[in-house]
């Protein structure tokens, strides 16, 4: 995720905020985590857009650079996605960053299952993040309850 410039300004002004001003207080920590939370979708939505190009390359590649590919670039931008998205009001994307992680991680070689697998995770994480943060709906549930049931 990408630093915003502006975020220790907010502080230093939410800091001279007297504590009698609790609205203030409140008021300038929420700016902050919208702020952070808006830096967070874009670059999530970045991060599933490059997953995704990475996903139609990977598998016509030779196993050696698929291991590559996977094991650094596909799994950095899913553990990206997968340590920021309950923050920020999106467990699901932590859940589905952790089945691409966990999927990269105890396998050595990937089958056409698990390339099909990564290709729903991604439209999974697309879907999710059309959302408003913290949105309730039966298709968020079942994509949950795939998961769980690690399909």
């Amino acid at each position: 995720m990408t630093q915003n410039k502006e975020i220790p300004a907010i502080f230093q002004i939410v800091q001279r905020q007297t504590m009698n001003d609790v609205d203030a207080l409140s008021k300038g920590a929420e700016d902050v985590i919208a702020r952070l939370r808006d830096d967070y979708i874009c670059s999530t939505k970045n991060n599933i857009d490059s997953l995704e190009r990475l996903l139609n390359d990977i598998p016509i590649m030779d196993a050696i650079n698929q291991r590559r590919v996977l094991k650094d670039e596909f799994f950095r931008m899913a553990h990206d996605i997968k340590g920021q998205g309950s923050t920020f009001g999106y467990p699901l994307l932590t859940e589905l960053g952790s089945d691409i992680c966990e999927r990269i991680r105890n396998c050595s070689e990937w089958t056409d299952d698990d390339f099909s697998v990564f290709k729903q995770d991604i439209a999974d994480m697309k879907y999710v993040l059309s959302f408003p943060p913290d949105s309730k709906n039966n298709n968020l549930k079942n994509i949950a309850e795939r998961l769980k049931e690690g399909k």
